[in-house]
């Protein structure tokens, strides 16, 4: 046999996302029944789904869109609203065709619990309209390819910088 699998427990695939390997069957007989010396040679196709893009993403606002508010949020205090949306397309690598959820541990994003009937308690529903809870703050962005069921975490930082403020003479 050419090229045998040494350590067929921790084979690693060469070829994405399709590869034939060939596994030989052999019959070497047992206590009872001798051996035949009979083999066999079957194909077995390896299928590895590559995980989906997830790039780190540094999200810079300033911090002006509470100026002109009504008290008492006029005030810049490093919280704003960010529709995080916005930013899927730098996230995902401008991927097409997979699944974007947030929440705001890695261990909530990595459950992925987020549309299930108990939903995580960490899992930003409307993430249209999410306002960060300190500043600066790392979110987690779990996104899913849906036809392969492969998902991975990427980390969303968001960090909101104050606005220069002018000086009084």
């Amino acid at each position: 046999y050419t090229n045998p699998i040494n350590n067929p427990n921790a084979y690693e695939n060469i070829e994405t996302p399709d590869q034939l390997i060939y596994v030989v069957v052999e019959h070497t007989g047992s206590v009872s029944v001798p051996a035949t010396g009979c083999s066999t040679i079957k194909a077995i196709t390896l299928h590895v789904d590559l995980l989906p893009v997830a790039e780190y993403t540094q999200i810079e606002v300033c911090d002006d869109n509470d100026v002109n508010s009504l008290p008492p949020n006029n005030t810049s205090d490093g919280i704003i609203e960010f529709d995080l949306t916005d930013y899927i397309g730098q996230i995902t690598g401008g991927a097409t065709g997979v699944d974007v959820e947030f929440y705001t541990t890695e261990i909530a994003a990595e459950a992925g619990l987020g549309t299930a009937t108990v939903p995580s308690t960490d899992f930003i529903d409307t993430p249209t309209a999410y306002e960060n809870e300190f500043n600066p703050q790392a979110i987690f962005a779990r996104i899913l390819n849906p036809s392969t069921g492969c998902y991975a975490v990427a980390i969303v930082s968001l960090n909101v910088n104050p606005n220069p403020t002018p000086l009084s003479t």
